[in-house]
């Protein structure tokens, strides 16, 4: 009879803390959205505080969504967060004869395609979920300013309810990557 009852009792203390941290078992909809918001944080050591050399591309893919890859034929020639807080820079040292700019639209595609309100230059109106007509921007060549060989490039997009600038600049053999969270 003992075992009944510390059986009972272990399972009757279970379900009291599932309805403790699932908020007063009204509803799993609360527990859930705590889950959901729990998996929403970039994992550990992917926050932009910590970047570094051997991180970068996990801080990139878990704060902007991107998969970013080094180039055939180019390196890795620093990483920072100047404040630590919204803003990621990635500087790649490229090969002679090549402009950056394929990289560029590869870069303007990727983002397109993982943000709600694709690629754009001004702000989202958050209460309507959506970017002024007009500001949509669709391909490279509308935000590329290509000129004696650099590429000065920058647009808008949606990642994770933030809204994400990046500014794309290539000068001579190097490659600037800048990512700010603006907003939200």
């Amino acid at each position: 009879m003992k075992k009944v009852n510390f059986k009972n009792s272990v399972i009757a203390l279970a379900i009291g803390l599932v309805m403790v941290s699932c908020g007063g078992g009204n509803s799993s909809k609360q527990c859930t959205a705590e889950t959901q918001t729990e998996q929403a944080v970039p994992a550990k050591g992917t926050e932009l505080k910590n970047v570094d050399e051997n991180n970068w591309q996990a801080v990139v893919k878990a704060n902007f969504g991107i998969d970013l890859a080094v180039p055939v034929g180019w390196s890795l020639k620093s990483v920072k967060s100047p404040n630590g807080v919204n803003n990621l820079i990635v500087v790649m040292t490229i090969n002679e004869g090549t402009t950056g700019e394929e990289e560029g639209n590869r870069l303007f595609e990727a983002t397109k395609a993982i943000s709600k309100h694709g690629n754009f230059k001004n702000k989202v109106d958050w209460d309507a979920e959506t970017v002024s007509e007009g500001n949509v921007v669709n391909d490279f060549s509308e935000v590329d300013q290509f000129n004696d060989s650099d590429v000065l490039a920058t647009w808008n997009f949606t990642f994770d309810s933030k809204m994400i600038m990046v500014n794309y600049t290539v000068r001579n053999n190097y490659v600037e990557y800048m990512f700010t969270i603006n907003n939200r």
